[in-house]
C-alpha cells in the first residue's frame, strides 16, 4: 500500500544520507588535518597536545529534544476500508551512556539511552545502537548512526487516541549529528533519528473507527539537543 511503499522509500533515503555524508566526510576532510596533529621533526606545544586528546573512553549523556510521530491507518471497518492519518509531537528527555574508539581521525561507538515522552502520559523507548564519524576538527566530531528503538510498555499514545497491546512496537533508527568539545570532559551534542515502527495490526479495535485486523503504520522524527 501507500504507507508500506513510504516507508520503504524513507528506508532508501535514509542509507543514501548515511552514504552520502560519509563520502562527503571521506572527500572534504583535508589531508594537513594529519599533519597538526603530528607534525615530522617537531615537538607539540602543550595546548596544542591538549587540542587532540583522543576521543577514545566511556560516557555519559543527558539531553531534552522534540518528537514528531505520523501513523497512518488503514481503517477495516465492517463493511468498508478505509484510510485515515494521525500526527502527534512531544518533547524528549534522554539519559544514556556509550562507549567511543578513535582510530586516525575516524570515531567508532557504541550507544544505549532510554527515553520519556508525553509527560502527560508518559511513555518509555530505549534505543541500542552504534555511530561512526569523522572528525571535522581535533574537537567536532560529525558522525552517522544506526540503531533499535522500542517502547518499553509496548503501546504507541497519540494525544486523545491511544492504541494499546501493540506487542514489539519498535523499530530500525537512523540519523546522524555533530558533537563539540568545549572543555576537559564535557561536550554538546546535536542529534537527529528518524524511528520506523512498520505495520502493526490493532487487537482490539482500541482505537475509534478501527475494529480487530487494522493496520497501523508509523514513524517518528526526533531532535536533541544534550
Amino acid at each position: 500500500g501507500d504507507a508500506t511503499a513510504m516507508q520503504r522509500s524513507l528506508g532508501v533515503i535514509g542509507a543514501l544520507i548515511i552514504t552520502t555524508l560519509l563520502a562527503i566526510a571521506f572527500v572534504a576532510v583535508p589531508v594537513t588535518f594529519a599533519d597538526s596533529i603530528s607534525k615530522k621533526g617537531k615537538v607539540a606545544a602543550p595546548d596544542e597536545a591538549a587540542a587532540v586528546a583522543t576521543w577514545t573512553g566511556f560516557h555519559a549523556s543527558a539531553a531534552l529534544g522534540y518528537g514528531f510521530a505520523r501513523s497512518e491507518f488503514e481503517k477495516q471497518g465492517f463493511f468498508t476500508t478505509s484510510d485515515g492519518k494521525v500526527n502527534t509531537e512531544n518533547l524528549l528527555a534522554t539519559v544514556g551512556v556509550g562507549w567511543d574508539m578513535q582510530v586516525s581521525n575516524m570515531v567508532f561507538g557504541l550507544m544505549a539511552d532510554v527515553t520519556a515522552s508525553d509527560f502527560d502520559n508518559t511513555e518509555w523507548k530505549w534505543f541500542v545502537g552504534g555511530r561512526a564519524g569523522i572528525l571535522l576538527t581535533p574537537k567536532t566530531l560529525g558522525y552517522v548512526l544506526l540503531g533499535y528503538t522500542e517502547t518499553i510498555d509496548g503501546q504507541l499514545a497519540i494525544k486523545s487516541l491511544t492504541t494499546t497491546k501493540l506487542e514489539d512496537l519498535a523499530g530500525l533508527t537512523v540519523g546522524g549529528g555533530v558533537e563539540h568539545v568545549f572543555a576537559q570532559g564535557w561536550a554538546g551534542r546535536a542529534e537527529y533519528r528518524y524511528v520506523s515502527y512498520g505495520n502493526e495490526r490493532a487487537p482490539d479495535g482500541v482505537v475509534d473507527g478501527l475494529v480487530d485486523g487494522s493496520r497501523i503504520d508509523s514513524g517518528e522524527h526526533q531532535i536533541r539537543i544534550g
